[in-house]
């Protein structure tokens, strides 16, 4: 396993996520489904994460309450250069950290006439 190590920042809005950013959402979509299918592992907790692709390869992802983060994959350091852009590592760890963040939802309950 490899770790990157140059890095750059980037706003994001919220920790990992900028939602305006269509950018972004294509990111976050792609990080979901890759951690669906473990071809994107995360570990780490806020605000730093090391995010391993499939290959073997984990780069240094981290994140701030004030919505910047920064990666240090190759991918992120083209990105960084057109503003609200994100790479997939980014909003993986993003979604690992506001997934924490969130409570669970309470099971919804039926009212109305029984029997």
């Amino acid at each position: 396993m490899s770790v990157g190590s140059t890095s750059r920042r980037s706003t994001i809005g919220v920790p990992g996520v900028d939602s305006a950013s269509v950018e972004s959402r294509e990111s976050l979509g792609r990080a979901m489904e890759e951690m669906k299918t473990n071809r994107l592992r995360v570990a780490g907790d806020f605000p730093e994460f090391i995010v391993t692709n499939k290959s073997g390869t984990a780069y240094k992802v981290r994140l701030d309450p004030h919505g910047n983060g920064s990666c240090t994959c190759p991918d992120f350091q083209v990105r960084t250069a057109q503003e609200g852009r994100i790479c997939k590592h980014i909003a993986a760890a993003a979604i690992i950290a506001l997934a924490r963040r969130a409570k669970p939802l309470r099971p919804r309950t039926e009212t109305g006439p029984s029997g």
